[in-house]
């Protein structure tokens, strides 16, 4: 009966061990990162995360995202602007391969309203004043959102 016991239990623990191990991968389950960063020389997210942006800077969203199930996917990047509001959404599909993670990104120039350039050498944060302060940004793979994180934009 003792022996009966000690290996079913056993059997348990292999089987859960085998479940928590591969189980994520068929659920679909998925880890996302995500930072913000500058440009880099050829155009492309600089590797150095950054948190505070300038006015006129080009920003990068950066995700990366492992535990996809291979095949076609749609990413969105909600930018969200100080005022709470949807400010712009990038959304493309892409595809997953292999097992490894995904890289995907979206960037955001911000313009000044029309009219404003001649007040800029009087104050350079001219025609983007809505601009300044937090913004965040949800992630959203698949209709789930993953990840959100925010930076701060200046003048």
């Amino acid at each position: 009966m003792t022996k009966k016991l000690i290996s079913r239990a056993a059997l348990i623990r292999s089987s859960l061990i085998l479940l928590l191990t591969f189980a994520p991968q068929c659920w679909g389950a998925t880890e996302a990162t995500l930072r913000f960063a500058l440009p880099d020389k050829h155009g492309f997210p600089n590797q150095e995360p950054k948190t505070h942006f300038d006015c006129s800077d080009k920003i990068y969203s950066v995700t990366e995202v492992s535990g996809l199930s291979k095949g076609r996917h749609v990413v969105s990047f909600e930018w969200i602007d100080p005022s709470s509001d949807l400010r712009e959404n990038t959304t493309y599909d892409f595809y997953v391969r292999d097992e490894a993670s995904t890289k995907l990104w979206a960037w955001l120039e911000l313009s000044r309203a029309s009219g404003a350039g001649m007040l800029q050498w009087l104050n350079p944060a001219a025609g983007l004043e809505e601009f300044i302060g937090q913004w965040d940004v949800n992630i959203i793979i698949n209709d789930k959102k993953y990840k959100s994180s925010s930076f701060e934009v200046s003048c």
